[in-house]
């Protein structure tokens, strides 16, 4: 939707970090399976040539690498010595990782062969100068040339290099990175030495018959690396889970590189990077630094490393001359995972931030074992300006319940550069590492520098980050700087928090302070989970220290410590899933304009909390204030356990967990919201665990909220008696009803789960992963007494017009204004898809699917008898609930003809995408969707897949009467289309399905359409092929066609066969933990959660369609 009111498109980012499980989709972040993997490889590559020797330091710039102890007292120095100097300033206090050298031989070899083992008497290609070698934690002293204490393998490495004599004239080597990483590739793979020992006249010697071993020792190859002909592979010996990274340290693009081409594309059998395709004789090197990214070195094809767990592949960063930063250098990069190039500084600060920003990454990386991750749970950004909106939260290590979490800002900019789209922090740097994380040195727009307290753990001093209590808007939450959040609203400065009061008749709402009329008023809430109980049902009648606790948490509630002086080391809880809602209310005056509209930010937390949060202030510099937060009465009782934070069940209590969504009315079109004109901003959201009620504020004025209406689970029969967990987001649109054009908000019944997270009583669907689980093999669902509903109410008043439940017959019962169905028994857990099928921008379908592995259609049009003559036809008409349906369209699941053990015990979470499209047989309403039961992340009884349905009965009130099956969908798992494996055509007219292989593979996020491809995420408990990562598991990213689901990309280059074949249709993510959906960001742009720097915003080649509303005023 492109207007000026309105856009909102988000996805999640989740982190491995945590304690005790929870048996729900938190338990990735809760129970780290915790594996030895091996130390990290990290190779260094040294471009030789003459810029080694230029002179730096002509200042006072080196002064502190001199009083440290890492250049000698007196000068002149040059930039090798600055370079020696500065990896020993990064390197020293590092441990727990090998490191090594390589350097290029000359390349003056002639005649045939050109390279290899055979050839004698010249140089060419590269040889390991130092093999990996594992370097400890610390040494007792700094200084370079004082060696009592060090480390011996430092000691080993910084030897070697001392060793490089300078250099000059013909004794530099030009960069042949093709046959470097070559070189590098047989080393890591245990094979024959190709170019290692071709060195001789490599550092000016002219003796051809002697060898680099022999006239330099101090410089040559590394022998303990090798084993008579062959290296000895550091994979292999390590084990699984290795990660290797190369830090290339350049002057001058690559090139002289050639020479060992032949035997580069060899078989692996022959040594050769088998699938690589070499065309022509240059610009190839990116795609050698690519094969090596993409390709798994440990599958047990490749030379002597045998079949390991984990993907063994090779991450290259490119450290260049800043006057060779270009599309060249950066696209080196970009094949290596890494983004782009970073310059190579000679000035010695800089230097050793660039160094110890890669070192940094990639210890994180390689051993999150030990390095906290943050969180990133959403991304979201408004489509009016290029801003992205990032909520962070971050589990608390030693399994308490209390949650820190952070709304963080991004903006989508350029790369300088390559013209690149990137994410970019504060200073306009890209602010997204190779792990698909916000970097740590990264500045987010909202953060106030100089306020940041000093860095503790891997925190950067100046920046902020991916640390959740670091910046952002909670370190601009008022007091949290500087003065107090205050005792109650009316003190200066002080935060703005309510929560509901249905006997206020100007805005339905009551302020929390710390007032002890305010803690008798909110008695039963607070006290409702204290353990033992209070002595008294009222204020009044309780203890001093009773009355006293209630204060206290009413305290903590607004940020203050027991004392009512001082604020709480941090002020914001997490966002564990809800996605933040971006309001834009444009140029409303007061210093809003049209170069600095009013936009606001919406965004619930597990501390009990609706925020709204400023993007800019009036006065148009950067925000992040909190305007307001509103707690619903139903979640205060977790107040207590939070303030307490001490360990208990559950691990983590759940407060406003939903995601908001906004109805917007600009009467003027005049494209603000100003509620002086009449303008109308409301929104609506549910609590996921934390409830069964669904909330709608006014938010007109954005700084005057008032309660429009509630609704909450009823006794049977009432009108919401199915409501579950209110786990489904608002879904706001139009229908006309009667002769009336209204304004409605739909959702599902929501998620019947274990209400308090105790495992104990109605356990519903979460009994498959909870309690069966615990004793025995888990067993299938059952049928569900509630959240088996789907709503349809009045935006302005929350009053019924339409629901859909379960019945002993299908039909409609006016008094009711309820639609039954027999088969309506399992909960709706996910959102729903309400679709405009004829463009007139009236709602006239909607698509739901249940944890029952069912897919359901439901018609806001039918046929009406209008004369009540038998003889006449009866009428298409959409404007009147009686004839509205519910029908079944795909059925998947428990309820499957032929279903036998749990493996088909399919369920959605998700809702599907839908996309209007034609094959050779005619148009079809598309929708795509996946199956996995979000709340098992890590269950692996389950075989799941991707649907592709072709809904064919593409005219709303007149569904098909045939229920598809999973077999009704042609099975396109193997990719057969593709490379003509088929055989027989297979049938593709109810459309098709993919199963997801990997071992509990599961889709747990919304598809997304663009361009004819589709993009989908989904979810492993392990990696690929091992156990190499905590249990935040794997994320991957599937692009297929939507008519036959081939593959769009070349995700693995280490296949090829030349020519223009893409066989690849899934990429590993960079980060793990449960991936979402892909984000549009206009222009034909999509934003990929977890992808490394440089691959997360991808070009589709087409325009995204986004849903409008009448006068497209409406969200």
């Amino acid at each position: 939707m492109r207007n000026s009111t309105l856009v909102v498109a988000s996805l999640m980012v989740c982190l491995f970090f945590g304690r005790a499980a929870l048996a729900d989709d938190t338990d990735i972040y809760l129970s780290p399976t915790v594996v030895s993997g091996a130390e990290p490889l990290v190779m260094f590559t040294l471009d030789y040539r003459p810029n080694l020797t230029a002179t730096v330091c002509g200042g006072t710039e080196c002064d502190s690498l001199i009083a440290e102890g890492y250049l000698p007292a007196t000068g002149p120095y040059n930039f090798f010595q600055l370079l020696r100097a500065a990896l020993k300033k990064v390197l020293d206090p590092v441990g727990g990782v090998r490191v090594g050298f390589m350097l290029n031989h000359d390349d003056n070899c002639v005649g045939t062969p050109t390279s290899g083992p055979t050839k004698t008497g010249c140089s060419n290609g590269a040889f390991v100068l130092s093999g990996f070698k594992l370097m400890g934690a610390g040494s007792d002293d700094p200084d370079t040339y004082q060696t009592t204490g060090e480390d011996a393998n430092k000691l080993a490495f910084f030897d070697k290099l001392a060793a490089i004599p300078d250099p000059i004239g013909t004794t530099s080597h030009a960069f042949q990175g093709k046959e470097l990483y070559f070189e590098l590739f047989r080393y890591l793979t245990g094979q024959e030495i190709y170019n290692g020992h071709l060195g001789y006249e490599s550092f000016g010697n002219t003796d051809s018959t002697t060898n680099l071993d022999v006239y330099a020792p101090s410089h040559s190859w590394d022998a303990s690396v090798e084993s008579g002909t062959k290296y000895l592979s550091p994979i292999e010996a390590s084990g699984e889970c290795v990660k290797t990274f190369v830090i290339n340290l350049m002057f001058q693009v690559s090139s002289q590189e050639d020479d060992s081409d032949a035997a580069m594309t060899l078989d692996k059998a022959s040594g050769g990077m088998e699938g690589i395709v070499l065309l022509g004789k240059s610009n190839n090197f990116n795609t050698v630094i690519r094969y090596l990214k993409d390709a798994d070195l440990g599958d047990g094809t490749y030379g002597a490393v045998s079949d390991l767990g984990g993907a063994q592949n090779v991450i290259s960063y490119f450290i260049v001359d800043p006057t060779k930063l270009n599309t060249t250098t950066h696209g080196y990069a970009s094949a290596g995972g890494t983004g782009v190039a970073l310059p190579l500084s000679d000035d010695p600060d800089e230097l050793v931030k660039t160094l110890t920003s890669l070192v940094t990454s990639i210890l994180s990386v390689s051993t999150t074992f030990v390095s906290p991750s943050v969180p990133v749970n959403v991304f979201n950004r408004t489509q009016v300006v290029n801003e992205v909106f990032l909520a962070l939260f971050d589990p608390d290590e030693d399994g308490y319940p209390l949650w820190n979490g952070n709304l963080k800002k991004l903006r989508v900019g350029k790369n300088a550069t390559t013209g690149e789209s990137e994410l970019q922090d504060a200073t306009g740097a890209n602010a997204i590492d190779i792990d698909g994380r916000v970097k740590r040195d990264a500045v987010t727009i909202w953060t106030d520098v100089a306020s940041l307290p000093a860095p503790i753990d891997d925190e950067v001093a100046g920046a902020d980050g991916r640390s959740v209590p670091r910046g952002g808007a909670g370190q601009k939450i008022p007091g949290f700087i500087g003065g107090s959040p205050g005792t109650s609203n009316s003190d200066a400065g002080a935060r703005q928090l309510y929560t509901l009061d249905s006997s206020d008749l100007v805005d339905g709402l009551m302020p929390i302070d710390t007032a002890s009329t305010t803690a008798e008023t909110l008695w039963p809430e607070i006290t409702q989970d204290w353990s033992p109980g209070p002595s008294s049902g009222s204020y009044s009648g309780a203890s001093v220290a009773e009355k006293i606790r209630a204060v206290n948490i009413l305290k903590f509630a607004r940020g203050l410590n027991d004392d009512g002086l001082t604020t709480r080391s941090w002020l914001l809880g997490d966002p564990l899933h809800s996605q933040p809602l971006a309001i834009n209310y444009g140029a409303r005056g007061g210093g809003y304009d049209a170069d600095n509209p009013d936009i606001r930010l919406l965004m619930g937390t597990n501390d009990g909390f609706m925020h709204m949060f400023r993007n800019t202030s009036p006065s148009a510099t950067e925000d992040g204030g909190e305007s307001w937060s509103i707690i619903p009465r139903e979640v205060i009782p977790i107040l207590d356990r939070l303030h307490a934070n001490t360990a208990g069940i559950p691990v983590h209590p759940t407060g406003t967990d939903g995601s908001p969504s906004a109805f917007t009315l600009d009467v003027n079109f005049d494209g603000s919201i100003i509620s002086s004109d009449g303008d109308i901003a409301h929104v609506y959201f549910g609590l996921r665990r934390g409830g069964k009620s669904y909330y709608a504020l006014d938010v007109s004025d954005p700084d005057a909220p008032k309660v429009l209406w509630t609704l909450s689970k009823g006794a049977p029969g009432s009108a919401f008696a199915e409501l579950g967990q209110t786990w489904s987001k608002p879904q706001v649109g139009l229908v006309k009803v009667g002769g009336t054009i209204t304004p409605v908000v739909i959702f599902a019944g929501g998620y019947n789960g274990d209400d308090e997270s105790d495992d104990l009583g109605d356990l519903g669907k979460d009994a498959k992963n909870r309690a069966t689980r615990a004793s025995a093999a888990p067993t299938p669902g059952s049928d569900d007494d509630e959240g088996n509903a789907i709503y349809m109410v009045n935006a302005f008043n929350g009053s019924l017009i339409w629901k859909a439940t379960k019945g002993g017959s299908v039909g409609y019962n006016s008094a009711t204004k309820a639609f039954t169905h027999p088969d309506l028994v399992d909960s709706f857990p996910s959102n729903v898809s309400a679709i405009d099928t004829d463009g007139n921008r009236l709602l006239d379908r909607i698509y739901a699917a249940d944890t029952g592995g069912v897919v359901w259609r439901i018609d806001l049009a039918g046929l009406f008898d209008h004369d009540a003559d038998s003889t006449t036809p009866d009428i298409l008409v959409h404007n009147k609930p009686s004839v509205w349906s519910a029908s079944k369209l795909l059925s998947v699941g428990r309820h499957v003809s032929g279903f036998v053990t749990i493996r088909d015990d399919r369920r959605f979470f998700n809702r599907p995408d839908v996309v209007q499209s034609r094959d050779g047989t005619g148009p079809f309403d598309g929708l795509l969707i996946g199956t996995g039961d979000r709340e098992d992340p890590n269950g692996t009884e389950v075989d799941n897949f991707f649907y592709l349905i072709k809904d064919r009965a593409i005219t709303s009130g007149l569904p098909s009467t045939t229920v598809l099956e999973h077999d009704d969908l042609a099975d396109l798992t193997s990719n057969c289309l593709q490379d003509s494996s088929c055989g027989a055509a297979p049938d593709l007219t109810n459309g098709w399905r993919i199963e997801l292989t990997d071992g509990g593979e599961k889709n747990l996020a919304t598809a997304i359409t663009a361009a004819g491809s589709v993009f989908f995420s989904t979810f492993s408990p392990t990696p690929p092929t091992g156990t190499c990562s905590l249990s935040e598991g794997t994320g991957r990213l599937y692009v297929v066609s939507l008519q036959d689901a081939t593959a769009v990309f070349n995700f693995d280059t280490t296949n090829d066969i030349g020519g223009t074949a893409v066989l690849d249709r899934v990429d590993l993510l960079a980060s793990g933990g449960i991936p979402v959906e892909v984000v549009p960001l206009g222009a034909g742009e999509l934003l990929v959660q977890g992808q490394e720097a440089g691959q997360n915003i991808v070009d589709t080649g087409g325009q995204m369609s986004f849903k409008t509303y009448w006068h497209e005023i409406f969200q």
